[in-house]
């Protein structure tokens, strides 16, 4: 059987070498395989919204892994996280920043969008640069 159809996302800077995975699926074998043949380090975990919808992978990931969960500063856990506000940023290294929008469609009140900004790229698409 496939994947519950849901989009999640491995970000890595290639510089410092470290990763972040965005709504893991629930294998995470997955993301650790892609990190260890890419030669990263997961150390962050992003829920974009607590997923009543299917089941996430981020709590082995971060007893597998030793990372950081972050979720959207509205949302309530049973877990220790990292509540991230409107335009509050992670950089992952000199090459990667990821920066958090609240308020963007969703269906949880905690819903959270993450915009990668890719130094080597020149920003977004590689015409901006971190605002």
């Amino acid at each position: 059987m496939g994947c519950l159809a849901h989009a999640s996302y491995l970000i890595g800077d290639s510089g410092s070498r470290v990763a972040a995975v965005v709504d893991p699926q629930r294998d995470v074998d997955q993301y650790l395989d892609d990190a260890r043949e890419q030669g990263l380090e997961i150390r962050h975990v992003f829920l974009t919204h607590q997923h009543a919808d299917f089941i996430a992978g981020h709590l082995e990931l971060q007893d597998r892994a030793g990372d950081l969960i972050h979720l959207g500063a509205q949302a309530k856990a049973e877990y220790g996280f990292t509540a991230m506000k409107d335009r509050d940023t992670l950089r992952l290294g000199d090459e990667v920043t990821l920066k958090v929008l609240e308020e963007t469609p969703g269906h949880m009140a905690e819903s959270i969008s993450i915009v990668v900004f890719d130094a080597k790229a020149g920003g977004i698409a590689g015409n901006e640069s971190v605002p």
